[in-house]
């Protein structure tokens, strides 16, 4: 959701230019406990939590890919073969991450090892080692979509309909919501029903 945000804030201020809006990152747990405890309005995980003190709706599903530079050497291949990865240089998400356990998960079940010479948590700069042909790496296609679009990254087509990373809005289950509130959660619902089309 980090950069699916800036969309949903630049449409909301359309409508309601005095409202003052304030962004803060942390994990999964740490928004998880400050939204059951009132801190916060509202927040987005990547993973689905069962708290009766938490309303979670699925609000958006990213697909995930391998990106490589196009002067990678599977720059132009049709269908990636998973074995075709073994001892390659794959820059990969911080050990925990939600993108990392299904990476995992995929080497796993193909019994392919890479060669993991970076481990970042920073999506731009994974994207930055990728373009200057550092390694290949998976990243959600939301973050690749400009540069997928200009060829500064290329998509490789991996064969697994498993890559997919799914994002959930919560808020407390008794928060009283303002009518400017509301109004953000709706059209928070209403933007990523119909996202992509709304960037740009």
């Amino acid at each position: 959701m980090p950069y699916h945000i800036p969309f949903i804030i630049r449409d909301f201020k359309k409508s309601r230019p005095e409202i003052s809006i304030s962004i803060q990152t942390a994990t999964n747990k740490d928004i998880i406990e400050s939204i059951s405890e009132l801190k916060e309005d509202i927040g987005f995980i990547s993973a689905p939590v069962q708290n009766p003190k938490i309303s979670v709706h699925e609000i958006l599903e990213d697909e995930i890919v391998l990106v490589a530079s196009p002067n990678c050497k599977f720059s132009d291949v049709k269908e990636l073969n998973p074995l075709d990865l073994e001892g390659k240089d794959i820059i990969m998400h911080e050990q925990g991450s939600v993108i990392r356990k299904v990476v995992d998960a995929f080497l796993k079940k193909n019994k392919v090892n890479v060669c993991t010479k970076y481990e970042i948590s920073n999506s731009e700069a994974i994207k930055k080692l990728v373009e200057n042909n550092m390694g290949m790496a998976f990243l959600t296609k939301s973050i690749i979509s400009k540069e997928l679009r200009t060829g500064e990254l290329v998509a490789v087509p991996v064969p697994d309909r498993n890559f997919k990373r799914k994002y959930y809005m919560i808020y407390h289950s008794e928060k009283y919501f303002s009518k400017p509130l509301k109004e953000f959660k709706d059209l928070i619902i209403q933007w990523t029903d119909l996202y992509p089309s709304v960037i740009g």
